[in-house]
């Protein structure tokens, strides 16, 4: 009975046959033309290899150094204790942007290249999400409460709530320049009552005040609408007011990530700090400041944590919404009325 063999693959075969071309070359006097007749191979890479025996593979580098790939395990296991996972998409977009700013010459990431890194790191692997209701979630029940509580004792636990100089929280709000719907008297049986208004457009302005429970009132943002800054906003503000531009006038990632980065941070005294906030997709689907956060622990030892409210329990457990924002909406929505009409001409 004859015994089974494993089959060679064919870049093996390639290799038996250059291997044996060197050696006919450089122990037996063989020409370099007469052996790559007679073993089959390239006379070019015949000479190449004869001047470099062990060649470096082409292209770009296919996975970081050790430190690089570990940080990115770090990451995308941060992301996935905090309820923001990344599917292979977003990896494959966050490799390219490492790439980037390490300066490789080979800043795409395939595929295969992303199962060979989750083939390296044996604690990851693609699972299946499970994707959770939101109308349930702003429900209160006695499970929502329990977990709430055990996640604040955790943070107690953990040496982020023994001083009030740990304890930041932020909210933002929006304000409209101009009231383009209101409710009012007219003539019964038109649908629209026509109404004019100062101003060229509806013009949103986000504000997103930041402290913490020492007492401590930082700067607060200012989010405009449009695409320059205008020199009249920063008049009479004093340096206290941290101004930004987006398209919409309604907070997103990139700015929230940079306000906390460029104001809050420096405001930290404690080792270890905890912000609060609501569950807007700026603030807890945030890639970035993610990474912020980590990079501010490696470079200065402070620990920042982000703790995000219950979904829909906002109204009575940020005290933004619950002391802050309700009076200011209420004295703004008074002026917004108010000053179509000046006092003395209705009576």
């Amino acid at each position: 009975m004859m015994a089974s063999s494993k089959l060679k693959t064919a870049a093996e075969v390639s290799r038996e046959l250059m291997d044996s071309a060197l050696y006919a070359v450089k122990k037996s006097g063989v020409s370099k033309k007469l052996a790559a007749k007679l073993f089959g191979v390239s006379r070019t890479t015949l000479g190449r290899r004869l001047q470099n025996p062990r060649p470096e593979r082409h292209g770009g580098r296919t996975k970081f150094p050790a430190q690089v790939e570990d940080e990115l395990v770090d990451l995308l296991t941060s992301c996935c204790i905090m309820g923001i996972p990344l599917n292979r998409y977003h990896c494959y977009q966050l490799f390219s942007q490492v790439a980037i700013e390490l300066g490789l010459k080979n800043t795409a990431c395939s595929s295969t290249s992303f199962k060979n890194f989750l083939k390296r790191h044996k604690s990851l692997s693609l699972r299946i999400s499970h994707a959770s209701n939101r109308k349930q979630d702003r429900e209160w029940t006695m499970e929502v409460c329990e977990q709430y509580i055990s996640k604040l004792q955790k943070l107690k636990d953990g040496g982020f709530l023994d001083a009030p100089e740990q304890i930041w929280n932020l909210d933002e709000t929006a304000f409209h320049t101009s009231q383009v719907v209101d409710t009012v008297v007219g003539v019964k049986g038109l649908k629209l009552v026509p109404s004019q208004f100062n101003g060229n457009a509806k013009e949103c302005v986000t504000v997103l005040p930041c402290g913490n429970a020492a007492g401590l009132q930082l700067k607060f943002l200012a989010l405009y609408s449009g695409k320059l800054h205008i020199q009249s906003r920063l008049q009479d503000t004093h340096n206290m007011c941290y101004h930004a531009v987006n398209v919409s006038g309604y907070m997103d990632q990139l700015i929230f990530a940079n306000y906390v980065k460029t104001v809050v941070f420096p405001a930290m005294t404690a080792e270890k700090n905890v912000i609060f906030v609501d569950g807007h997709f700026s603030h807890v689907n945030n890639l970035l400041l993610v990474r912020y956060c980590r990079d501010h622990f490696k470079e200065t030892g402070v620990e920042v944590q982000i703790f995000c409210f219950p979904s829909g329990q906002t109204s009575r457990l940020q005290p933004f919404d619950v002391s802050a924002f309700g009076p200011m909406k209420k004295k703004w929505n008074e002026h917004l009325r108010n000053r179509r009409i000046k006092k003395g001409i209705v009576r």
